[in-house]
């Protein structure tokens, strides 16, 4: 062949693909006489849909008629649900920093509430002292989300140029995508921040304005200003429907439901924080000096304001320890699905490769292969409208297809007549099948009977892929040759020797030992999942500016208490004691509950989310060194933050702090 020049990517559909004549293409690639495609034009005036319908009545079975807006929305298919998790999981972020804006605001509001009695006293109405305070609100929501918006599509750009469009998988090497303006998307996108600013400052904010001028110019504790947040009521009744939102119908491959479910669960959790930590305190006190008791009655007559300042840090956590549980989940998956579908020492071929039965035997009779096997890779169309799935003619035995597929079930016997054909998870969900139901395979234009003789995990192919004997698809369709060969090695097999050996097969015929697949294939999945924990450090980086922001505002505003406790006798060491173990008491419990809930989400995330987006299965798996280390790391950064704090407070005239009247 002569190199003619470049295209540009966007000519082809493909990110790898070389373009020539037809003809030149069906000698070179053994397919004389049999096309793959064909694009038609209509006169002007046919009715589309008339000349579908007229056309897919005269074609062979497998062949789809349907117009290019229809095949372009089934590839997108493909990519939609990994599109719209990512988008979820920005959008659970957003969450987090709308409770790290409501824990701030309404620490803030809880301190000025004397200053809001004074001007309710003088004559500001609730409706004037709620719209000042939404105000605020939305002016610190306008320069934030505009930051936002510049950050976002800085860091695009970034992402883009350093690990490309499919954030560094290596699927779509060779395209460099530019970062594209969409003014309604990044209105939208400003709207939700300032939005998601105002929601979090909304409830402190109606508090406030519902607050008796009265009580609130009395000095008080911040626990006034919580205490309508305390109640179990709201929490439990979150949480029960997040069970029943599990069950809610959604758009085609949109798991609506469970979406809404994690919602929930993080609202309930929040909710219920108060309660938990008052649970906690219940306990009982250990033996220990007395400014570790003062700390747990402290913490017993005002545990509200502290449980509901750390609403971030649960909601950190537990997005953190879910995404931690569904991403370390599928790499051990993952990790046993490859060692269950390699089980030779090594592999060569691909789709475009063609071995007839003399290079087969050529290949076995190899010095140093033991044992060979061989598949052909081909593509069908089961549904119109869906993509095109892999039909894979392979060696396999039907008395045990176990020992080469991740079988999930499978079917004792199937109908007379009928061959056994092996589903992937893919197509039993989108096809509603099960072991054992009769399926029609479009093979060399015509349909073959064959039955669901079981359902396997593949996670190598989205679209799905159907597994039937290599014997009985060279009978179908009266071809032999093979794409792919799994060789077994002698020990001691020189592979740089076997490469050598190789060499007139081309560079279709690369020989691949199975270390290195397994390598590059768990390179590519951490790759692909670089970005989500990438989302994941946002939404922690944000519990942990929400701990240290509420931590050290709690603190300051005890300084009056912290002044009575001094004249009363403690030594600043008791009191720097006392803040340390309710910070560890706090912090621990917000810790542990948020493990708790992002279990629970993670559970959702596996069992539900990834079903119903991917159609395949997994099994739970738990990332105990990253959870125990993500956990002490949070609990010595309280500990830390509380000492600052605690120093600060502290220092100063502090003995004059009890006498402060504004």
């Amino acid at each position: 062949l002569q190199f003619g020049g470049l295209l540009p990517a966007a000519a082809h559909r493909s990110p790898e693909a070389a373009v020539l004549d037809i003809a030149a293409a069906q000698y070179f690639g053994a397919s004389t006489g049999r096309l793959s495609r064909i694009d038609l034009r209509l006169r002007p005036g046919t009715d589309p849909s008339a000349a579908a319908a007229a056309l897919a009545a005269r074609m062979p079975a497998g062949v789809v008629v349907q117009p290019p807006r229809e095949a372009a929305r089934s590839d997108l298919r493909l990519s939609r649900a990994y599109r719209v998790n990512l988008g979820v999981l920005a959008l659970v972020a957003l969450f987090c920093g709308s409770l790290l804006i409501f824990s701030s605001q309404a620490l803030l509001v809880a301190r000025r509430r004397q200053e809001f009695a004074l001007l309710r006293a003088l004559g500001l109405t609730r409706a004037g002292l709620l719209a000042r305070l939404s105000l605020e609100a939305v002016l610190l929501g306008l320069p934030g989300a505009g930051l936002g918006v510049a950050l976002a599509y800085g860091l695009a750009w970034l992402v883009l140029r350093q690990a490309g469009g499919d954030l560094g998988a290596g699927f779509f090497r060779g395209l460099s995508p530019a970062v594209e303006f969409d003014a309604p998307a990044t209105l939208g996108y400003f709207a939700a921040g300032v939005l998601c600013t105002l929601a979090g400052a909304w409830l402190p904010a109606r508090e406030a304005a519902r607050m008796d001028p009265a009580r609130g110019l009395k000095p008080g504790a911040l626990e006034d200003a919580y205490r309508p947040l305390a109640r179990t009521g709201p929490g439990l009744a979150l949480l029960a429907a997040a069970i029943g939102a599990l069950y809610l119908p959604g758009p085609e491959d949109l798991p609506l439901g469970g979406y809404v479910s994690i919602a929930l669960i993080l609202l309930g959790a929040v909710a219920l924080m108060p309660r938990l930590l008052h649970g906690v305190l219940t306990l009982g006190t250990p033996r220990a000096p007395a400014a570790v008791h003062l700390a747990f009655a402290q913490l017993r007559g005002a545990p509200t304001a502290p449980a509901v300042s750390l609403a971030a840090i649960v909601a950190s956590v537990s997005l953190a320890v879910a995404m931690a549980v569904m991403v370390h989940s599928f790499r051990v998956s993952f990790q046993d699905w490859l060692g269950h579908i390699l089980p030779a020492d090594a592999y060569l071929g691909d789709a475009g490769l063609r071995l007839d039965r003399v290079a087969q035997a050529r290949i076995a009779a190899l010095p140093g292969v033991v044992r060979v096997e061989f598949m052909r890779t081909d593509e069908i169309r089961l549904v119109a409208g869906h993509p095109a799935v892999a039909l894979l003619a392979r060696d396999i035995d039907p008395e045990d297809p176990g020992a080469r597929l991740p079988l999930v079930s499978a079917a004792a016997a199937g109908p007379a007549g009928r061959a056994p054909a092996w589903v992937s998870e893919q197509i039993a969900a989108q096809l509603g099948l099960s072991a054992g139901d009769p399926l029609a395979l479009p093979i060399d234009g015509q349909p073959q009977a064959f039955y669901v003789a079981g359902v396997w995990r593949d996670y190598g192919r989205q679209q799905g892929a159907v597994v039937i004997e290599r014997s009985r698809y060279e009978a179908l369709s009266g071809q032999s040759w093979v794409s792919n060969v799994a060789l077994w090695l002698a020990p001691g097999t020189d592979a740089a020797a076997l490469r050598e050996s190789l060499r007139w097969i081309g560079p279709a015929g690369a020989l691949q030992l199975t270390g290195q697949i397994r390598a590059l294939s768990v390179g590519v999945f951490d790759r692909t999942f670089a970005v989500t924990y990438a989302l994941v450090a946002v939404a922690v980086i944000i519990g942990l500016a929400a701990l240290a922001a509420n931590l050290s505002t709690l603190t300051l505003a005890r300084r009056r208490e912290l002044a009575v406790l001094r004249h009363l006798g403690l030594r600043r060491r008791d009191i720097v004691l006392m803040l340390l173990v309710q910070t560890a008491l706090i912090v621990g419990t917000a810790v542990a509950a948020g493990i708790g809930v992002g279990l629970a989400i993670g559970a959702v995330l596996i069992f539900v989310v990834n079903r119903q987006s991917f159609h395949w299965g997994m099994q739970f798996h738990l990332p105990v060194p990253d959870m125990a280390a993500v956990a002490a790391a949070l609990v010595l950064l309280g500990l830390a933050v509380a000492l600052l704090a605690a120093r600060r407070a502290l220092s100063g005239p502090l003995l004059r702090s009890a006498a402060e009247d504004w």
